[in-house]
């Protein structure tokens, strides 16, 4: 006999519920289903019936039937539409999602996400916008596109926040810590599952505790701890496989083969890959089924089957093509090419590579591109406004201009006739006396120029030689790398300091031509072979053509050696990564033809006239692009020329740079010829090759998490190396190698601290010191200058741009150590004395502090709204959400939501004095969600409850 009640069916549901709590395994038994079935046919409640359906749909999900999941997904979908139950619709739109994406169709599932998004926010279903925030995470971090996983995890994690669901929150906490496997960060992965676990653990949340045991064999496998991964594997898998979990079983046999492939046993591993596969076809895991087929592959193709291996691979190429997911197609792109190789198919080899290169060039630079876009948009819109500025400057300019030159029209023709007559008589002498000063002052500027590079040029190998040496002498062990610095710089001032000698002998007419006969062929091969490693290490091309000969000719091989070194030292410095560099001669009975070439960044033509003047120096600025002391040209000229020889140049601006010298060899007075026998030169020889030292930059290298950021940008290698070694204990480092990227880095990070060289490429110390404290995301940075320019000028034009501090080269590490602790120190009573004068409405702040007075306005006019969050801050200061909490967080050393909680309070605070009798209108007024959590806020912050404080208030006011 039917029953006819619909609340008895619906108590009948409730108690399948209460079954499913009390015993989870009991949910995946088909009985289960059964009875979930039986009472939706016996029950006319469209409630009871949707409830129904969507928890039918949730355990096809658990048991990886997704075909039959999405079945009943949408009927429910489609009941709870009909019966406008707007919870009902939220979850139906997050199952589809997220069973789609199982199904490796990600872009219908991000659809059906950003669907449920807009429809939560129209019905105001907060916990259901939160959820698709933290399942497009998932997305993206499937896909590889971490940056867009981070920003979408990150706001459901406000969004649990704000809602107080400390079990949801944690599920994106171990999310993130996902993330941070992804990236290699896996020891601070290891922390972020741990906080996870202990919140699951709390909570008795099987399923958490599961995906952390999941997620911490994989930071443990990576950071060598193969014995405790292989344990939280198995572990994992038990209670899996209590409940036929069959998504997650798969991933964890692929998990535990990857444990066999580290510990070398491929048999095994490759057996474990296998049950992983045949749990994926049965669920149609088409993602986990491209990445257990490359596993596969990789397994066979290590113990050298490799056309077992290559079959393995293209399933899994032809997997990631079908359902569009560019990881796994990268990593079966990456093993194709290996396992085409090995096979002799050399042209699909090829393509494989080059498809491999595509794509992980794409998924590196999405997010670059975005940011460039941003960035872009602001530039133009800040151009268009200075632009507007600047003509109506101009107008008003020329307005005034026309008026003066009315004015001064009649005046001048007065003192026309009496200046042209005095004029005419003084221009003789002007002209004159115009043309000797113009040399003279040009010769003043290159000297001036020249001594203060080579000023600086002296500093900083010095610098870093006496800190070494330092180190050394106060009991720290020096490694062979700090020798083999220490040696190489020390080379550097050898080599400067003997340019300069020769010039100087040049000049004084000192140095006379000794010339020998002697092979020409094999004497120029062993100076050019020299450059070899440097070319291997830079990636340049380095072609050299030098006949066969076994002729001799008159030479003097210490000043043709200075003449080939500084033309190819000069090539390989003008020359990019990639670029070419060219050694040509010939050789005939009186005359020796050396060709020097590249393809460089050229010289335009108003400068090639000068490069073999003394001191000059085509990049002569603070901010040149290459280093270098202005005397190597001048000089190899003066050698060419004492040679008897010529030298001659010809280049175009970035079509590189050629170099011909012509030296005779034969005709030499009887005096220039030497007594030598002809005995090879020492090996200890006056030039040094140079080394190749990649710049570094912030995506080179950051340290540790901590607290404080710095960011250090020097051009220098050496230097930069040891200043991050020096500091990287304490603080958190990033290192840019020019002005321009330390601006840029700036402007991303938002360090506590930069310490920058003054001379830099690109852009000096002196400009990015300048654009950073004139923007007002950076303008609180402090900046210590490091400089080989120690005079009263350069340090009044440091501090003029508004630099904090100034150190000279060389200086003491212990110095610079105690002025960063000094001047973060400094920062943060600052920080303390800004918090303390946070009034409101009318903040007792600096008048020039016109981001916080920003800041308080944007929460003052939000003050009452209680959606008000931290994104919507970020949104109205223009900020990202890293940059708005770093600034806040400078100067306050508060959290943006610190900071929005606290200016709420001191509103509070000052409306509790009028009105005592309504705290919880205040609550609300002041936009909290509720009077308790007013009341717990308020009294953390203040000692007391509102009431206490009021009455406080009004007995002393009374």
């Amino acid at each position: 006999m039917a029953v006819s009640k619909p609340s008895l069916y619906l108590l009948a549901f409730l108690s399948s519920l209460y079954v499913i709590i009390i015993n989870p395994a009991y949910a995946q038994d088909q009985r289960y289903v059964d009875s979930l079935q039986a009472v939706f046919e016996r029950t006319d409640d469209g409630s009871a019936r949707t409830r129904i359906l969507l928890e039918q749909a949730g355990h096809y999900f658990g048991v990886g039937e997704f075909d039959s999941c999405l079945n009943f997904y949408n009927r429910g979908l489609t009941l709870a539409r009909k019966l406008k139950l707007n919870d009902d619709i939220s979850e139906a739109l997050i199952g589809l999602g997220n069973a789609w994406q199982r199904k490796g169709n990600y872009d219908k599932a991000r659809d059906l996400h950003f669907e449920n998004i807009k429809f939560c926010k129209e019905n105001d279903i907060p916990d259901g916008i939160a959820s698709s925030y933290n399942n497009i995470g998932n997305l993206s971090n499937e896909m590889g596109d971490y940056a867009m996983a981070i920003e979408y995890y990150t706001k459901s994690s406000n969004a649990y926040e704000v809602l107080g669901d400390e079990l949801s929150a944690a599920i994106t906490i171990a999310n993130m810590g996902m993330i941070q496997n992804r990236l290699g960060n896996y020891h601070e992965a290891i922390s972020y599952f741990k906080q996870a676990n202990k919140i699951f653990t709390g909570k008795g949340h099987q399923g958490g505790i599961n995906f952390v045991l999941n997620q911490l064999g994989v930071s443990y496998k990576n950071t060598g701890s193969l014995q405790e991964a292989m344990s939280v594997y198995r572990q994992a898998l038990s209670n899996y496989e209590a409940t036929g979990h069959k998504f997650e079983m798969s991933g964890l046999y692929q998990n535990i083969g990857n444990i066999y492939w580290e510990k070398q046993e491929y048999d095994s591993a490759r057996l474990s890959y296998f049950r992983s596969l045949q749990l994926i076809e049965s669920i149609g895991d088409s993602t986990g089924l491209g990445r257990v087929h490359n596993a596969i592959g990789q397994s066979y193709a290590i113990q050298g089957d490799h056309r077992q291996a290559k079959e393995h691979f293209l399933q899994a190429r032809e997997i990631a093509q079908l359902v569009n997911n560019p990881l796994v197609l990268m990593n079966a792109e990456e093993q194709l090419k290996s396992a085409f190789v090995a096979l002799g198919e050399y042209e699909q080899a090829l393509l494989s590579f080059d498809r491999y290169i595509s794509i992980k060039d794409s998924l590196q630079g999405v997010e670059k591109l975005r940011i460039a876009e941003e960035v872009e948009a602001k530039y133009q819109n800040e151009k268009k406004q200075k632009e507007i500025a600047l003509l109506s400057a101009q107008n008003d300019l020329s307005s005034l201009q026309i008026a003066k030159r009315e004015n001064e029209r009649n005046y001048l023709m007065a003192l026309s006739v009496v200046a042209f007559a005095l004029g005419l008589l003084a221009y003789n002498r002007y002209k004159t006396k115009q043309r000797s000063n113009k040399k003279l002052q040009e010769l003043n500027k290159l000297q001036s120029g020249f001594f203060a590079n080579i000023s600086h040029e002296f500093r900083t190998p010095l610098a870093l030689i006496l800190a070494l040496l330092d180190k050394k002498m106060q009991g720290s062990d020096a490694d062979q790398k700090d020798f083999e610095i220490m040696h190489r710089n020390a080379r550097r001032l050898l080599q400067l300091i003997n340019q300069l000698l020769d010039l100087s002998k040049l000049e004084a007419g000192n140095v006379r031509l000794a010339v020998r006969p002697m092979p020409v062929a094999d004497f120029l091969k062993k100076i050019t072979a020299s450059f070899t490693s440097l070319a291997e290490s830079r990636s340049i091309q380095y072609l050299v053509d030098i006949p066969q000969s076994e002729e001799k000719g008159y030479l003097d091989p210490d000043k043709i050696e200075k003449i080939v070194y500084n033309l190819l030292s000069n090539a390989f410095k003008f020359t990019s990564t990639g670029g070419t560099v060219r050694f040509e001669c010939s050789i005939n009975a009186k005359k020796l033809i050396i060709s020097v070439s590249d393809d460089g960044i050229g010289i335009s033509a108003e400068k090639l006239d000068r490069i073999f003047d003394r001191f000059y120096q085509v990049d002569s600025a603070d901010s040149r692009e290459f280093e270098g002391s202005g005397i190597g040209l001048a000089l190899t000229k003066e050698l060419a020329e004492l040679h008897r020889g010529s030298i001659t140049v010809a280049s175009q601006p970035e079509q590189g740079c050629s170099f011909l010298v012509a030296i005779p060899l034969q005709g030499y007075d009887r005096m220039a010829i030497s007594d030598d026998d002809g005995t090879p030169l020492e090996e200890d020889r006056w030039v040094t090759v140079p080394t190749a030292q990649q710049p570094s930059s912030y995506e080179d290298r950051v340290t540790d998490d901590k607290n404080s950021v710095i960011l250090l940008a020097e051009d220098n290698t050496d230097l930069l190396k040891f200043l991050s070694e020096s500091l990287e204990d304490h603080y958190t480092i990033i290192q840019a190698s020019d002005g321009q990227r330390g601006y840029e880095l700036a402007m991303e990070h938002i360090p506590d601290l930069i310490i920058s060289d003054l001379m830099m490429p690109k852009l000096d110390g002196l400009g990015m010191c300048e654009k950073i404290k004139h923007h007002e995301k950076t303008s609180h940075i402090p900046v210590i200058m490091l400089t080989a320019r120690a005079d009263h000028e350069s340090k009044l034009r440091g501090l003029e741009t508004g630099a904090d501090d100034y150190l000279a080269k060389p200086f003491d590490v212990k110095e610079l150590k105690v002025k960063v602790r000094n001047t973060l120190i400094q920062r943060d009573r600052m920080r303390e004395y800004v918090k303390g004068q946070l009034f409101f409405p009318a903040p007792k702040l600096n008048a020039n502090d016109k981001f916080i007075k920003k800041a308080m306005e944007v929460i003052h006019v939000n003050i009452s709204n209680t959606d008000f969050n931290v994104e919507a801050f970020n949104k109205e200061m223009g900020y990202s959400r890293m940059q708005l909490h770093r600034k806040i967080k400078a100067i306050t050393g508060q959290s943006a939501t610190e900071f929005i909680r606290l200016v709420r309070l001191k509103k509070a605070a000052l409306l509790l004095q009028k009105d005592y009798d309504q705290v919880s209108q205040i609550a609300y007024e002041t936009g909290f969600s509720s009077p308790s959590y007013f009341t717990k806020c308020f009294k953390e912050v203040y000692g007391v409850t509102p009431k206490e404080y009021a009455e406080k208030k009004v007995s002393v006011a009374g």
